[in-house]
């Protein structure tokens, strides 16, 4: 309760949303590795030392966000090699107004909610 008065109100819901993930991490609900993806994303990682982007639609931020994802998560190990096979897809999923409306390409069968919420 204490904690809840000390923060502005806008933080709030992110603390809550820490606390709910550190909790599922806890009791092994959720993979840690998905809960640094998450908060981190591809932040720590150098464009110059990674593989080069195969598309030039795609913001070098969010090219090494997918990589990120695909190292730290096993279901989106393939993340990239599908991005650049289906290009076109992915292209308008990705510029789409609402994409968490949308379907995935390629992981729309075999993703989760929290999936989703990592790729969106």
């Amino acid at each position: 309760n204490y904690m809840q008065r000390g923060l502005f109100e806008e933080h709030k819901l992110v603390w809550t949303l820490m606390l709910a993930m550190r909790m599922q991490t806890a009791a092994k609900v959720l993979p840690a590795a998905a809960t640094s993806v998450l908060l981190r994303g591809g932040a720590a990682l150098d464009l110059a030392s990674e593989r080069q982007k195969p598309l030039a639609w795609l913001p070098d931020a969010v090219w090494l966000n997918v990589l990120q994802l695909s190292r730290a998560m096993p279901a989106f190990k393939e993340l990239p090699e599908m991005i650049n096979r289906n290009d076109l897809l992915w292209r308008h999923w990705f510029d789409d107004d609402a994409p968490e409306t949308q379907k995935v390409p390629d992981y729309e069968e075999r993703i989760n909610t929290f999936d989703r919420l990592m790729l969106v």
